[in-house]
């Protein structure tokens, strides 16, 4: 029997999705998944990345890293 997560179509997101979602090389994400930041299941020889468990990553680095003044997004002038 299929639990919820499989009826409604969910997927285990591939190194390849992750990264470009992230606009990072997918070097950069396995790095991230050996050094225990981004959590991730191995089938065999690849990984796959449950969607929540990325976004939870996604909220940890907003939360560790607020913006400064020299961050924030200004108005452009009209005309500019």
């Amino acid at each position: 029997m299929l639990d919820d997560a499989t009826r409604a179509g969910y997927r285990l997101l591939e190194v390849s999705h992750v990264a470009h979602r992230l606009s990072v090389s997918d070097g950069y994400v396995r790095k991230l998944i050996r050094e225990k930041k981004l959590k991730a299941i191995r089938l065999g020889s690849i990984f796959r990345i449950d969607p929540d468990d990325l976004q939870a990553f996604i909220n940890q680095l907003k939360d560790d890293d607020p913006p400064d003044e020299s961050t924030k997004l200004r108005a452009v002038p009209k005309g500019a």
